[in-house]
């Protein structure tokens, strides 16, 4: 046959040829991929376990200091650069005052009722956590993730929690008086009956949030987005509002003695059986109110307030706070 085609191989044999080879080639190529695809999978596989098992490991050795006494586990937090992980722990009724807690992991942990009075929980994460009953007098909590969390009748008094999240938090009962709230979010959170007396709240975001029957009185609520919520009952009395945004707010049977509302938008929201007679309302945004009649009116607007209707527009800013 080579012969017959002058020492070369036919045209169709020769694309056969090629074929065949390639085929070869991307069969054995594959064959290799095949068994490192599985190899990979069995690594990762292990490393996972691993990982999982030496987070536990290191979870119970902290764990292990932090229980022998507090001064220890500070000393030891000074010292060390580990990262602090105690997710899920259960600590409850257990006397923490004091301890360094800063920028750990606490998502989830058990600490009902216990002593965390001057402990330093800065930008810690306690997300979905247990804090009900539990004394955090003075303590710093700045910058911290409580979301979620459970902290009914929790003692907040003279805490700092500056810039905190506390969104979608259950708070109810829990005792803020004197404490800096600064900037912290609060949207959508429940804090019915919570005593905020004399507590500085300049500025925070209680966007929808279930204010109602809570103790406000001498507080600095100026500058907060109070958009949607439940003020329904609340005591005001003393409060300054300056600034603050009512817009749609229920503020149904709230004490309003004294109260500085100058400069305030209160449009659409819900005045009734509201005192308004001592109220400080220079510039103060009114429109749309239940609870007003002609009489009210006359006498806000002659006391420095002005009436219109606010349109959604202008209220999107602070519903994206």
């Amino acid at each position: 046959m080579l012969l017959i085609t002058k020492g070369y191989p036919p045209s169709s044999w020769l694309a056969t040829y090629v074929t065949v080879s390639i085929f070869l080639v991307a069969l054995d190529e594959y064959r290799k991929n095949f068994h490192f695809s599985e190899l990979k999978e069995d690594f990762f596989e292990l490393s996972k376990k691993e990982v999982a098992q030496q987070t536990l490991i290191n979870k119970n050795a902290q764990l292990e200091i932090l229980q022998r006494n507090v001064h220890e586990w500070n000393d030891w937090r000074q010292e060390s650069t580990s990262e602090i992980n105690l997710s899920g722990i259960n600590l409850r009724e257990i006397d923490l005052s004091g301890a360094d807690f800063s920028d750990a992991n606490l998502r989830g942990i058990n600490l009902r009722g216990a002593n965390l009075a001057k402990a330093n929980l800065q930008y810690a994460d306690l997300r979905d956590s247990y804090l009900s009953r539990a004394n955090l007098h003075r303590a710093n909590l700045a910058g911290a993730n409580l979301s979620g969390a459970n902290l009914s009748e929790t003692n907040f008094s003279r805490t700092d929690l500056s810039e905190a999240n506390l969104s979608r938090s259950h708070l109810s009962g829990a005792d803020f008086s004197e404490a800096n709230l600064c900037e912290v979010n609060f949207s959508r959170a429940n804090l019915s009956e919570v005593n905020f007396s004399r507590a500085n709240l300049s500025e925070s975001n209680f966007l929808s949030a279930d204010l109602s029957g809570v103790n406000a009185q001498g507080s600095d609520l100026s500058g907060a987005n109070l958009i949607g919520a439940d003020l329904s009952g609340a005591n005001l009395q003393e409060a300054n509002l300056n600034g603050a945004n009512l817009y749609r707010t229920d503020l149904c049977g709230s004490s309003l003695l004294n109260t500085i509302l100058s400069y305030a938008n209160l449009t659409g929201a819900n005045l009734s059986e509201a005192d308004l007679t001592s109220t400080s309302v220079e510039g103060t945004i009114f429109g749309n109110n239940r609870g007003l009649k002609e009489e009210d009116k006359a006498n806000l607007r002659a006391r420095g307030a002005t009436f219109r209707d606010m349109p959604d527009s202008d209220v999107s800013a602070f519903i994206e706070r």
